[in-house]
């Protein structure tokens, strides 16, 4: 049939999987038997079929033991310690909560806490950038790119004023991605002190699907979130 049909067999077997798909789910697979027909091609959209079942699977998975993990997402948002206030990220001149020297940030449980496949985000600031970056490695991360967060408004800083923080986006293992057209500036305006924009995380649950994820030091609450910070009463292993 394949080869009356001037096609692989495994060919015919994707195109299969994609309208059975199709047919079972039309509200989460029908556009992309639409696309084959429109386009006539099968292999690129069976990759998305495969990539958006592996999703759905990993939102069905058991959530993760509050505190304790595996988490296959986690955000850090480590409270730096600064020499001057000219270093500080906003325009206050004193952090409202408990800051950690490097090492203390460095002895983090983050193996304990993350998936064997696992997306990591660490915030910094421009003066911290290196330190962010030695703690990624230093944890088993691999740095794949640089998020910038532009603000709307103009802080303070020693040399050149700061508008803007930065998160590394880093991985262990091979995590799945859901990779559209994401930028690496996101331009939201601030929220109080230290706490980062919605947009945000909006983004990494639109990038990186999981059944829950970690956020360490966090300022804020948000479902399917488990934060762990001054201002939660979450434990760390």
């Amino acid at each position: 049939m394949a080869a009356y049909c001037g096609v692989s067999g495994r060919t015919l077997e994707k195109a299969r999987a994609v309208v059975e798909a199709a047919t079972a789910s039309p509200r989460k697979y029908g556009r992309l038997l639409d696309d084959m027909d429109r386009t006539g091609v099968v292999n690129g959209v069976y990759v998305q079929l495969r990539r958006l079942q592996q999703f759905a699977a990993i939102r069905r998975e058991p959530p993760s033991l509050p505190g304790r993990g595996p988490y296959r997402v986690m955000v850090i948002d480590p409270p730096w310690e600064y020499d001057s206030p000219g270093d500080l990220p906003s325009h206050k001149a004193a952090t409202p909560y408990p800051t950690m020297t490097l090492e203390e940030i460095r002895a983090l449980p983050i193996g304990k806490l993350a998936a064997k496949d696992c997306v990591l985000w660490v915030w910094t600031t421009n003066a911290r950038m290196l330190n962010a970056l030695e703690l990624v490695e230093g944890w088993g991360f691999s740095n794949k790119t640089i998020l910038t967060w532009a603000k709307h408004r103009i802080g303070t800083g020693r040399w050149l004023r700061s508008q803007t923080e930065h998160c590394i986006l880093a991985t262990q293992g091979r995590p799945q991605v859901n990779l559209t057209n994401q930028s690496t500036l996101l331009r939201a305006p601030t929220r109080g002190h230290s706490r980062k924009p919605i947009e945000f995380y909006e983004m990494v649950e639109t990038l990186c699907p999981a059944k829950r994820y970690l956020e360490l030091f966090s300022r804020q609450t948000r479902a399917r979130w488990d934060g762990y910070g001054d201002q939660s009463a979450l434990s760390l292993p």
